[in-house]
């Protein structure tokens, strides 16, 4: 299947609302996600790719027709001063783990998760039939969580994790990527359409996310005039554009146009820049060993909740056995259906970030085409979900702890 990359870079803070309700009524907040979920681009470059007459009929055999564009991602991405892609980052995968560091808040330890058996004496519920291992830290930490630990991992940092993942002392944890996406406030008033003059006390809040940063090492520290030290200054050469990165099997004209709510608007082109190619090295030694973690860089849907189905049937002559996952507090996804005029029903997903733990049979060569098959491929159970982009994977090794 022939494939496009777009990007689509805010121009204004960008919401992508929560579940919560929100109007116009003084006080009222609407409070953005800290990330698109795949559902909202998926839905935004649909809209764009169709042509709408305002007939239900013809309107509904044009979302026929978009709703088969497989629309994958997002993933954020880093621009340089041309536009194009300088660097992207994936959700922080779910197996590391940032503590504290005593007396010291620039640094941190890393420490991997992995499966390891209880100790003799020990018993586990089974979970459909077979008991799951248990992801667990190393004896070495002792330390709480660190505050700071990235959002969002540099792709660099993340593929030598999915390749050698290790405990590593005394790192700084800002370099493996961002923190989150900033979150930008702004209040509004509302507007008497005869007078064209504020409404009293139709005061509400918006809060989106801003689709840009300052390099930390970038930042200049200013003093005081009496020679304290005051908040870093940033420079406006220092600060980082950032987009969202997207794959489609069709061409979408480039343009402007809005994305998210208050229909603030985003600047849509294409790009040479595609997803990142199967890691030969991964691979490799996936096939060798039969075992291998599987990495959610978007949320999935799964119909059992966090265990998938399709992602463990038989592909390629391989039958994926789940040894072990490690998944964080679902994700819920709803949404209106502008045919229907009623809203969709709500799902629990896997957040972005999870992390499975697998053994595959076969021999070496099928454990190869089952790789390659889901490595940047969607792996929820559902045919539309994989359409939409819930569960794009990606693929790292596994040593099993004993």
């Amino acid at each position: 299947m022939t494939t496009y990359h777009l990007i689509i870079e805010p121009r204004d803070p960008l919401i992508v609302r929560d579940g919560k309700s929100f109007d116009a009524s003084p006080g009222a907040r609407a409070v953005s996600l800290p990330f698109p979920l795949p559902a909202t681009i998926a839905g935004a470059v649909r809209n764009r790719a169709g042509t709408w007459t305002g007939d239900k009929t013809q309107d509904a055999a044009q979302a026929a027709i978009v709703l088969q564009r497989h629309v994958h991602g997002p993933l954020l991405a880093q621009l340089d001063a041309a536009g194009s892609v300088d660097e992207w980052f994936a959700p922080a995968p779910a197996d590391a783990t940032f503590l504290r560091r005593a007396n010291d808040e620039q640094h941190a330890d890393l420490f991997q998760l992995t499966p390891r058996a209880f100790d003799t004496g020990v018993m586990a519920r089974p979970v459909e039939g077979a008991a799951l291992l248990p992801v667990q830290i190393g004896s070495g930490a002792k330390e709480k969580a660190y505050p700071g630990a990235p959002m969002f991992w540099s792709w660099n940092k993340l593929r030598a994790w999915l390749l050698a993942p290790a405990d590593t002392p005394h790192v700084v944890a800002a370099s493996y990527g961002l923190r989150a996406l900033a979150e930008d406030s702004r209040v509004h008033v509302g507007i008497q359409a005869a007078t064209q003059t504020a409404d009293d006390g139709a005061l509400f809040v918006t809060r989106g996310r801003e689709f840009s940063y300052a390099e930390p090492k970038a930042r200049s520290q200013a003093t005081t005039s009496d020679g304290a030290d005051s908040e870093p200054r940033v420079r406006l050469s220092d600060v980082r554009r950032l987009a969202l990165l997207v794959r489609t099997s069709e061409p979408l004209p480039a343009g402007v146009g809005p994305l998210g709510g208050e229909r603030r608007l985003s600047a849509w082109r294409t790009t040479d820049t595609t997803f990142a190619q199967p890691d030969a090295a991964i691979i490799a030694q996936l096939a060798e060993t039969g075992r291998c973690r599987v990495l959610l860089l978007t949320p999935a849907h799964f119909a059992a909740g966090f265990r998938p189905h399709r992602l463990l049937s038989t592909q390629h002559d391989v039958t994926p056995q789940l040894r072990a996952a490690a998944v964080g507090r679902p994700t819920a996804v709803s949404g209106w259906d502008m045919l229907a005029n009623s809203a969709r029903p709500g799902r629990r997903l896997a957040p972005a970030g999870s992390v499975y733990w697998l053994e595959l049979d076969g021999d070496a060569a099928a454990r190869r085409a089952w790789a390659a098959a889901i490595w940047m491929q969607t792996v929820s159970d559902g045919d539309q979900e994989r359409r939409d982009g819930f569960g794009l994977a990606v693929l790292g090794t596994w040593e099993e702890t004993r």
